[in-house]
């Protein structure tokens, strides 16, 4: 099984492959990341004697945010901690680790191709101790590689959402190897141990340790900037809706629209979750009636008024919750299993999201029972909701 596994992801690289190299001329950047996820650029600390360091890998932005938690502690609390190196999979990834963790991490690199020559010239280079992925991410020949060489893996704040274990239990026999060599699996609630129990994860190895995220803690002195930019003198409600995916923006927008004849100082900062949306976002905006601003432009254009601000950078949507009268997290009107909603609750801000939250469905559950999350089904009942909410200062 192994062996068709390897088969089909060659299969893919060299059918995707004549497609990144052509766009990679003339762009260093595209050129830089297929070096490294070819194991090709030097990281990690000289060759020596000495144990090598930490690899941790997080995919995305929101594993990355997982990863600096995980590592502020770590090296706050056990002096003498050995080096970390980081990888990531997503250039959004990348930069957030960029912005929050750059001078705590000593090499920073996107993730090797899951093939044998690429996983062993990385593992060369880096010589790591221990591996730890965030969130459970399973790479079995990279995995397999870690084991051969007597080096120690994990999975730290592990879940495994309902629709990536249909996936997984298909490829069970690829898996079950991979996962019965790990030394430690840390998952977020009794539901994923179960999961990845059953995927072959030994039950001896697997912890329930909770979520992570639980223990973000709002930087109040970060807010105060933010604060003067965004605001500008102006103290109305605000409403962001984050980690919007395709065609929450448009749902945002009739709701919003509405709103705004009820509450006509309203104004709204909307955050698309993938970078490369921010243009389409930006073009969906400019064709409402609303005045729009974006933040990359906001030092520029200082004391332009705007109705509508898109938040077209990386790494400041966790602070900008911190502005919020309300929050809408996105990727819950869709089928995208929903975005965080730890971040928005941590300033006390109420949040709003829509019924599609397969992966954050425990925290959901706990919102609502406390009384400070909102399941909404569309944007008839984000308006309804948000109006019961501004109308009465913020008690239903």
């Amino acid at each position: 099984m192994h062996f068709f596994y390897s088969l089909a992801l060659t299969a893919g690289t060299l059918a995707v492959l004549p497609y990144f190299l052509v766009r990679s001329l003339g762009n260093r950047r595209i050129l830089r990341h297929w070096r490294e996820r070819l194991g090709r650029r030097k990281s990690g600390s000289p060759r020596s004697r000495e144990p090598g360091p930490v690899w941790i890998h997080a995919a995305s932005v929101g594993e990355v945010r997982v990863a600096a938690l995980l590592i502020n502690r770590l090296q706050e609390t056990l002096p003498g901690f050995p080096p970390v190196v980081l990888t990531t999979t997503t250039p959004a990834g990348r930069e957030v680790a960029r912005g929050c963790l750059e001078n705590r991490i000593q090499n920073l690199s996107y993730f090797p191709l899951d093939l044998v020559p690429f996983v062993r010239a990385a593992l060369r280079r880096v010589r790591p101790r221990l591996f730890l992925s965030i969130e459970t991410e399973i790479w079995p020949e990279f995995l397999r590689q870690c084991h051969r060489r007597g080096v120690h893996t994990g999975i730290v704040n592990g879940r495994i959402s309902r629709k990536s274990y249909r996936w997984y239990r298909w490829i069970r026999p690829i898996l079950s190897p991979s996962l019965s060599g790990m030394s430690l699996l840390c998952m977020q609630s009794e539901v994923h141990a179960g999961r990845i129990r059953s995927l072959g994860g030994p039950a001896s190895r697997i912890r329930i340790t909770g979520n992570i995220k639980y223990d973000f803690q709002p930087d109040a002195a970060a807010l105060e900037p933010l604060r003067a930019l965004v605001q500008n003198d102006r103290h109305g409600p605000l409403l962001v809706a984050g980690s919007t995916a395709p065609g929450e923006e448009k749902m945002i927008l009739v709701a919003f629209r509405d709103l705004r004849q009820r509450f006509p100082d309203l104004r709204l900062i909307l955050a698309p979750r993938q970078p490369d949306r921010f243009e389409a976002a930006a073009r969906i905006l400019e064709g409402s009636e609303f005045r729009t601003g974006r933040r990359s432009r906001l030092a520029e254009s200082a004391g332009e008024p705007w109705e509508i601000l898109l938040l077209d950078t990386l790494g400041e949507l966790s602070d900008v919750y911190g502005l919020a009268t309300a929050a809408f997290v996105g990727g819950s009107w869709v089928e995208r299993g929903g975005q965080n909603l730890i971040e928005p609750a941590a300033w006390g801000v109420p949040v709003f999201f829509g019924p599609r939250v397969d992966n954050f469905r425990s925290i959901a559950r706990e919102l609502v029972e406390s009384g400070g999350g909102y399941p909404v089904r569309g944007p008839a009942e984000l308006r309804d909701d948000l109006t019961r909410l501004l109308e009465t200062d913020g008690q239903f």
